[in-house]
């Protein structure tokens, strides 16, 4: 694995105080013999190698300001713009310099297109049903059609920027197959040829739905929610659920993001990532096997977070960016602030949240390193890293809303912080986790009897007491990328052992 700019960088300081160059892999997470090519190749002054850059940084400025114009162009067409600008290059460089810029290839995130006449019915939808019950909630019988549109460049973070959205619109459309959920799990698949009208859908209501309405609700009552298409709004099939004595859900026009089926269909794509088939038969198995491994309990977490998508719509007042991005009662905190094992150990690191939430991220960062994902829990679908971090899983408790992060063999590798978020954290620019050159100043409370200085210490960092010696400030001028790290005071000493390869311990026996 290559050292990026900002390691080489910590390399060459830590050398400079003194650290030996096991002491700095174990720093900076690489291996010693990687540490040791930098120091001895800088030593004799060896030149850059491979390939010259075929593109300058002016061509490079065009290529974004292309990317920037219509972010849902392929290669083939970036390519083509380029060149007509005055660079010929290959698709292979185009898609090196995309990624170079921080944009990755994308499914965009759909959000409905809505007028203001819609909007208004939207909310007042939502205040209807805002005080629906969890239980209510739970009656729904939720039905859709499953499909999958093109991809868009963007970069970390502008997943919900307006430049990146694809708006959905309602036109009558081939689908490929039709499913069914409620809180008891999923249904049997149906798979469609064909234009879906009114005579079809009822065709699909009476061999496909109450199959699957029989088999997840047996003989007791059921609410049955679908959208506003042409076909599901029809005349003939309002008759049809009148003859069958089917209660209808009202639901607001172009409002599938309110829809928690639409949340199934993006785990069951996110499963087929890795599946390529190669027929339409195995296709459709690959659905089959995707659509089938939805349990229960995943469906139920999607029908119970309804209240909050209520809630969500009224906040935003009829804004559908935000109807799935507040999250302002959500909250996640550690169950203790360290832990401490030895190796070989199996080490556990839990978290407890409030509210309802619907994806957990686990993060590592090293010291003077940016946080590194580790892996993802998406409505009970597990997502690893790529490549993945061996000897890591996730164990979600929804019954304790609670999340625990397990190590099965720790290592000396694997001391650095950990913590777990909501939703993705590392966006932008990931090469620096600090500002810089701003003061960082950093507090702590108690009672502080004495102060004493550190020996060789930095003279960046230095420590004020108050007045009252009741608070302590560390203060650190000019901060640097290597001075990313957790920091805390503490009244005795805590480096025990050998202290020569960690800090002097310069504290005497009168301090407190």
């Amino acid at each position: 694995m290559g050292k990026t700019a900002d390691q080489n960088a910590i390399i060459d300081t830590l050398k400079q105080e003194g650290k030996t160059q096991k002491e700095i892999s174990e720093r900076i997470g690489c291996s010693q013999s990687a540490v040791s090519r930098h120091l001895s190749g800088k030593s004799v002054g060896r030149k850059k190698c491979g390939k010259k850059r075929c593109t300058t940084r002016r061509g490079d400025r065009t290529m974004r300001k292309i990317v920037e114009k219509d972010r849902f162009q392929t290669l083939e067409d970036l390519r083509k713009q380029w060149t007509e600008s005055g660079v010929e290059t290959s698709r292979a460089t185009v898609h090196r310099r995309v990624q170079e810029m921080g944009y990755r290839c994308r499914i965009p995130q759909v959000k409905p297109l809505l007028n203001q006449k819609q909007r208004q019915k939207r909310l007042t939808w939502a205040t209807e049903k805002q005080h629906w019950t969890v239980a209510q909630w739970l009656l729904k019988f939720c039905m859709s059609f499953g499909n999958q549109g093109a991809r868009v460049w963007r970069k970390t973070g502008e997943k919900e920027m307006p430049k990146c959205l694809k708006s959905s619109v309602k036109y009558p459309q081939s689908v490929m197959v039709w499913g069914a959920m409620s809180a008891a799990g999923v249904g049997p698949l149906c798979f469609i040829k064909g234009r879906v009208n009114a005579a079809s859908y009822q065709e699909i209501l009476e061999h496909s739905m109450l199959p699957s309405a029989e088999k997840l609700y047996g003989d007791e009552d059921f609410i049955l929610q679908h959208d506003l298409a042409p076909a599901h709004s029809a005349k003939t099939t309002g008759k049809w659920f009148t003859d069958h004595g089917i209660t209808v859900l009202n639901w607001p026009a172009n409002s599938s993001d309110l829809n928690p089926i639409e949340n199934l269909w993006d785990i069951v794509k996110r499963k087929l990532r890795d599946a390529r088939p190669n027929t339409l038969d195995e296709l459709k198995a690959a659905i089959e096997a995707s659509w089938a491994s939805m349990t229960p309990q995943q469906c139920h977490r999607l029908i119970t977070a309804m209240p909050r998508r209520i809630e969500a719509v009224i906040s935003a007042k009829r804004i559908p960016d935000q109807v799935l991005s507040n999250r302002a009662k959500d909250a996640i905190t550690p169950y203790s602030e360290s832990t401490f094992a030895t190796e070989t150990e199996s080490v556990k690191l839990s978290c407890n949240y409030s509210g309802s939430v619907d994806s957990l991220h686990w993060y590592r960062q090293y010291a003077g390193s940016p946080p590194q994902f580790l892996i993802l829990d998406y409505y009970g679908a597990k997502t690893e890293a790529v490549p993945p971090v061996s000897g890591i899983s996730i164990n979600h408790r929804q019954e304790a809303s609670s999340v625990d992060l397990e190590i099965s063999s720790a290592k000396v590798t694997d001391s650095a912080l950990y913590y777990c978020a909501l939703r993705p954290t590392v966006t932008g620019n990931t090469r620096h986790t600090i500002q810089k050159p701003d003061d960082v100043s950093l507090t702590s409370t108690g009672k502080v009897s004495q102060k004493s200085d550190i020996v060789d210490r930095d003279p960046r960092f230095s420590g004020k007491v108050n007045e009252k010696k009741t608070h302590v400030h560390l203060e650190i001028s000019t901060a640097k990328v290597t001075d990313s790290a957790m920091y805390y005071c503490a009244l005795e000493p805590t480096v025990t052992g050998n202290t020569r390869t960690l800090y002097k311990n310069p504290l005497n026996s009168n301090t407190v």
